[in-house]
């Protein structure tokens, strides 16, 4: 993700996405678990919450099929 999205990390941090591994399982999450979560959890705007969403998308289709 974009550098200039650093300043989420401690959000993140705090709503205990602490591994990359976490973040996978997250990936893999229904949409709208995950914009559940990214809006009512870490309290993004709808523009963090797409990109975000877009790098998670990503992430899981770099994970290869299980």
């Amino acid at each position: 993700m974009d550098k200039s999205f650093a300043y989420l990390l401690e959000r993140f941090w705090l709503a205990g996405l602490t591994s990359k591994a976490r973040l996978q399982i997250m990936a893999r999450w229904a949409p709208g678990e995950i914009d559940e979560f990214l809006h009512g959890t870490l309290r993004l705007s709808a523009f963090e919450r797409k990109v975000v969403s877009d790098e998670l998308v990503r992430m899981d289709s770099r994970s290869g099929v299980e």
